[in-house]
C-alpha cells in the first residue's frame, strides 16, 4: 500500500499539477478555502472536495477520513485557514512538511501615513498575520520540516520549522522538462508579456487600464529598435491566460504561448515589466532589462512602478524606459538575484517530501 501524502493549498491547483509530486506514494490534494469558507467554489477536479467542504471550523467532525493518512505538505499563506489545518495535524501526531518558495522582490511601501491609516482592510491583513504568528509561537505550532527555495524562503522557514531544507524551485523544474518542448534556433529577444491591456488582476485591484493602441506601440517601437541594435529576432512569450489572436494582432513580432522556459533557454536577451519568470532567466544567467513604458510610469507610479524598481534593484540595475538610456543585467546581479530568490539547490521536492515524511 502507498503512503499516502495529502498537499493543501490556498489556491487552486490541477490534478497534472499535484501528480508532478508523485513518486511513489498516492498524492491527494485539499484545498484549504473548501474547509473554512463555506461560500468558497468547489473545484470539482479536487478528489477531497466531498470531505472537506463544510462550514467554518466544522473540519473537526472529518478527522477519520481526511486525517488519518496522517503525512502532509503545506503550500497556503500565513492566515487563519492555515492555522487550522496545522493544528488539526498536530491533534492527529500528523507529519507536515511546508514549501517556502515563490518570493519575489517587494517595494518599499510609499503611502503617505494617512492614506495607510483610511486603508481599513490593511488592518485586517496586519491582524490576521500577527494572530497566526503570536498563535503558532503560544502553542509550539511550528512545521515538522520547511523545505525553502532561496535565502529569503529560507530565513522564514528557519523561523517556524523544525528541520529545514533546500530544494529546487518549482519554476526551475519546467527547465528540465523534455515534454512537447520546442526548439528555437539561434538568440533572440524575448518579451515576457503580461497580458496588460486585458489583464484582469487590474480591473479587481481597481487599477486604471493602460490605452491599448498607445501601449503596444510604445512597447513595439522599444522592441524594434533593441533588434535593430543587437542583431537579433524579437519573440513574445504570451501570457499563458492571454488571448493569443489578440496579442497576435497588436504585436509586430512572433507570439508563442506554452513555450516561455523554451524561448528563456535559447535567449540572449530577456525583457519583462515585472513577471516571475525573470527568474527562470536569471537561474539560466541570462541579460535582463526591466522596461517600464511612459504609461505605466504615470499609471502605476504608486503600485506596479514600484515592484519593477524592486525588481530591477535586485538584479542590480535600474529601470529601463526607452531606447535611448538601457540598463542590462550582469552575471553578479543575476547570480544574487538567484540566490536570494530562487535558490541553487537540485533536490526534487517530490523525492525530498517522501524522505524526510518516510524518517
Amino acid at each position: 500500500m502507498p503512503k499516502t501524502i495529502t498537499f493543501f493549498h490556498d489556491i487552486d491547483i490541477s490534478d497534472e499539477y499535484i501528480r508532478r509530486y508523485e513518486l511513489g506514494a498516492l498524492v491527494e490534494s485539499a484545498t484549504v478555502r473548501y474547509v473554512f469558507f463555506k461560500n468558497a467554489n468547489v473545484l470539482q477536479t479536487d478528489p477531497l472536495h466531498s470531505k472537506i467542504h463544510t462550514k467554518k471550523l466544522g473540519a473537526l467532525n472529518l478527522c477519520v477520513e481526511v486525517w488519518k493518512t496522517r503525512y502532509f505538505v503545506v503550500t497556503a499563506a500565513d492566515t487563519f485557514s492555515l492555522l487550522g489545518v496545522l493544528a488539526l495535524i498536530k491533534l492527529f501526531r500528523g507529519k507536515c512538511a511546508r514549501i517556502y518558495w515563490g518570493y519575489f522582490p517587494t517595494p518599499n511601501d510609499r503611502s503617505s501615513y494617512l492614506k495607510k491609516a483610511l486603508d481599513v482592510k490593511s488592518y485586517f491583513r496586519y491582524f490576521n498575520r500577527a494572530c497566526y504568528r503570536i498563535c503558532t509561537k503560544l502553542f509550539c505550532l511550528n512545521f515538522d520540516y520547511g523545505l525553502y527555495s532561496g535565502d529569503i524562503a529560507g530565513i522564514k522557514a528557519a523561523s517556524e520549522s523544525n528541520i529545514v531544507r533546500p530544494i529546487q524551485h518549482w519554476d526551475m523544474r519546467f527547465l528540465d522538462c523534455r515534454d512537447s518542448e520546442r526548439e528555437f534556433s539561434g538568440e533572440c529577444i524575448v518579451f515576457l508579456d503580461e497580458n496588460l491591456p486585458y489583464h484582469i488582476d487590474f480591473k479587481l485591484m481597481g487599477w486604471p487600464s493602460v490605452d491599448k493602441t498607445k501601449y503596444f506601440e510604445c512597447v513595439n517601437d522599444f522592441l524594434q529598435d533593441l533588434a535593430a541594435r543587437y542583431g537579433m529576432q524579437v519573440k513574445i512569450a504570451a501570457h499563458p491566460k492571454a488571448d493569443l489572436a489578440l496579442l497576435r494582432e497588436n504585436y509586430r513580432f512572433e507570439v508563442i504561448q506554452g513555450q516561455t522556459q523554451n524561448l528563456i533557454k535559447n535567449a540572449g536577451l530577456v525583457i519583462a515589466h515585472v513577471s516571475t519568470s525573470v527568474g527562470m532567466a536569471a537561474k539560466l544567467g541570462k541579460k535582463i532589462i526591466v522596461y517600464c513604458d511612459d504609461q505605466q510610469k504615470l499609471l502605476y507610479k504608486n503600485n506596479r512602478l514600484l515592484w519593477m524598481l524592486a525588481l530591477a534593484k535586485e538584479l542590480g540595475i535600474k529601470v529601463t524606459y526607452g531606447a535611448d538610456d538601457v540598463f542590462i543585467s550582469d552575471a553578479h546581479g543575476t547570480a544574487s538575484y538567484v540566490a536570494k530568490y530562487i535558490g541553487n539547490s537540485k533536490e526534487s521536492v517530490s523525492m525530498t517530501v517522501l524522505e524526510l515524511l518516510n524518517e
